[in-house]
């Protein structure tokens, strides 16, 4: 089998993570540790644009279903923890050309996480 190059993202037909086995011996290490830890969605670009958390196919849903199945979590969705419609979002953006976050973007997405946290535990609030 051919290596993909870098940048490019593998494609799958997995339907559900439970069929994964090195996810699911992965996860049973997680959860063996003891340590406290959440799921949470960073919304790209075109989702926060639309206003929306989500803009899957039927696979990426059944995904989403199965990891939170399997894990016994919820996943913590970015625009639940923004302010909803972001106003100019391609500032968000690297460049018109590049949707990957700007330092704009960083702290955007560094403000919804921390947020998650102090609200859904995890983090202190100062």
């Amino acid at each position: 089998m051919r290596r993909a190059p870098a940048g490019v993202n593998p494609r799958t037909d997995l339907q559900t993570y439970s069929d994964d086995p090195r996810f699911m011996r992965d996860l049973a290490k997680i959860k063996r540790s003891g340590t406290e830890w959440k799921l949470f969605h960073l919304a790209v670009y075109r989702e926060i644009k639309s206003n929306r958390e989500y803009i899957m196919e039927r696979q990426e849903a059944a995904l989403l279903e199965s990891l939170e199945q399997v894990t016994g979590k919820k996943v913590l969705r970015t625009t639940d923890y923004v302010r909803m419609p972001v106003e100019q979002p391609e500032q968000l953006k690297a460049s018109a050309d590049d949707d990957h976050p700007s330092l704009i973007g960083m702290r955007f997405y560094a403000g919804a996480v921390a947020e998650a946290l102090m609200r859904e535990g995890g983090l202190e609030p100062r």
